[in-house]
């Protein structure tokens, strides 16, 4: 019998598998609908999905600075009282063209990790992969504003190179620790 893991790597080689290979994820009101229809919180042996995503964060990655409101590990707030999945940026930390000051992540935190080897033993037949999860320009508009951010490309291509890099070089510490 074909795992789903195996039957991934068949499509990502363009081998067709026996069943092509998916994976159902769920906003939070839609997957709390579904936990109360089946009755469990554990909805993946229902779903059979055919992936698996580790987020590498710390734990105290995300904290909540008040009812609704989450501070990401880059200092971002997020408004989640009406997208409780995403949010809206309520606050963008780098109000002024620098990076001075700024509080980076620290990519090698060990607790990231730690969970990682429960994780891979835990979903040993499905296909793992790592979530960085925001595109450089993703979060660096969340840093500064998508305006800001658009402003500071036409007349500061520096000072965004140079945020690019550091936002590079965060993600590829998450690959160096992972890989």
């Amino acid at each position: 019998m074909t795992t789903p893991r195996e039957r991934v790597w068949q499509a990502i080689r363009h081998i067709e598998p026996d069943r092509v290979p998916w994976q159902i994820g769920c906003t939070t009101p839609a997957r709390r609908k579904l936990e109360t229809w089946y009755g469990t919180p554990d909805l993946e042996p229902l779903l059979g999905n055919h992936l698996a995503k580790y987020r590498p964060r710390a734990p105290d990655a995300l904290v909540e600075v008040r009812a609704g409101f989450w501070r990401d590990e880059f200092g971002v707030v997020w408004n989640r009282t009406v997208d409780p999945d995403i949010g809206v940026v309520e606050v963008y930390p780098l109000r002024t063209r620098s990076l001075e000051g700024m509080a980076w992540p620290d990519p090698h935190d060990p607790r990231r990790y730690a969970a990682l080897p429960g994780f891979l033993a835990q979903n040993r037949g499905r296909f793992c992969y790592v979530s960085i999860s925001f595109s450089l320009f993703e979060r660096a508009w969340t840093l500064r504003s998508m305006p800001e951010l658009l402003v500071d490309m036409l007349e500061a291509p520096s000072f965004v190179d140079h945020l690019l890099d550091r936002l590079t070089e965060f993600n590829l510490g998450i690959l160096d620790e992972v890989l």
